[in-house]
């Protein structure tokens, strides 16, 4: 059975306008009382605790286990090994977090759903630095390692050369840093804006090699060093990366297979030992590839 509508009261433009502002009202009552009840979470919550020359990290793993709250911090703050003494008898969690860190370079903040995160007290009090990274023709410079000596903040240039970087208030100077570019220290002091002109290294960047992970210069490589341009590589209608290299690098011998399915191997100065692998180390993005098995997968054309 059908319910009857009920009877329909009609509203002015003045009605309109209060019930709205009732509604608005309502809401902001609402958004209250939530920050209340989060707030009431740890003024509600008291622990018990009786410890001796035990970490920090110790004191809060035994708050968490007392408790519904959970700690969140880096692994990388030395501070959290620091040796404390702290006794509370059913006192307010707040409270006892105070004493905690009066004396630590370390501090707290309280969020809901009871996480409690704990940072350095510096970096409650940060610095923004911006700027723009150019060489000396005025290009924009991406890829530009920026960091704070002495902290753990570190950012890269963005493709337009621009960078935004955070820091705390008692760092001293910014380094910046380019592969073929002199690394240059700049001092903040009352900075909010640090423009660099990148110079070019005295070596040249024609002299630098890449060797695996790094850079050096050409005149500290004790061995030999071959490279294989990309134009090299493609230049030459080939199947595989095998076929493409061959006889491109002096001393890599690289034999390929006439059987369907089988790839070719290659060997640098011929075999150096008798039990081990002879197969060389492949890098591909930073990634070691320590066997021929999957090397022939890479297409010449992405190299």
């Amino acid at each position: 059975m059908k319910k009857k509508p009920q009877n329909l009261i009609p509203l002015s433009f003045t009605g309109i306008k209060k019930l709205l502002l009732i509604m608005k009202l309502s809401l902001i009552l609402v958004f209250i009382t939530v920050l209340q009840v989060s707030a009431n979470v740890y003024s509600q919550t008291s622990v018990t605790l009786d410890m001796k020359d035990k970490p920090i990290r110790d004191v809060l793993k035994t708050i968490e286990q007392q408790t519904e709250i959970r700690f969140f911090f880096s692994d990388d703050l030395l501070a959290m090994n620091d040796l404390i003494d702290v006794k509370a008898e059913d006192r307010n969690i707040i409270s006892v977090l105070d004493d905690l860190f009066v004396q630590s370079p370390l501090t707290y903040k309280a969020y809901e759903n009871n996480l409690i995160v704990i940072i350095p007290k510096s970096f409650l009090q940060q610095k923004r630095i911006t700027g723009i990274i150019t060489d000396r023709s005025g290009t924009p410079l991406a890829g530009v390692n920026i960091f704070a000596p002495g902290t753990t903040v570190g950012v890269i240039s963005g493709t337009d050369g621009r960078y935004t970087i955070d820091l705390p208030l008692d760092a001293k100077s910014l380094t910046f840093s380019f592969i073929g570019m002199e690394t240059q220290d700049i001092e903040i002091g009352t900075l909010t804006t640090i423009n660099v002109t990148m110079q070019e290294s005295a070596i040249g960047l024609e002299e630098v090699v890449v060797v695996g992970y790094g850079t050096m210069k050409k005149s500290d490589i004790t061995g030999s060093v071959v490279s294989v341009s990309n134009e090299q590589i493609t230049s030459r209608p080939v199947k595989n990366i095998f076929e493409s290299l061959q006889g491109k690098a002096a001393g890599v011998d690289i034999t390929t297979s006439l059987r369907p399915g089988t790839l070719g191997s290659i060997s640098i100065r011929g075999a150096r030992s008798l039990t081990a692998s002879n197969s060389p180390l492949y890098v591909v993005d930073g990634i070691p590839i320590m066997s021929n098995s999957g090397i022939e997968t890479l297409n010449e054309q992405d190299i």
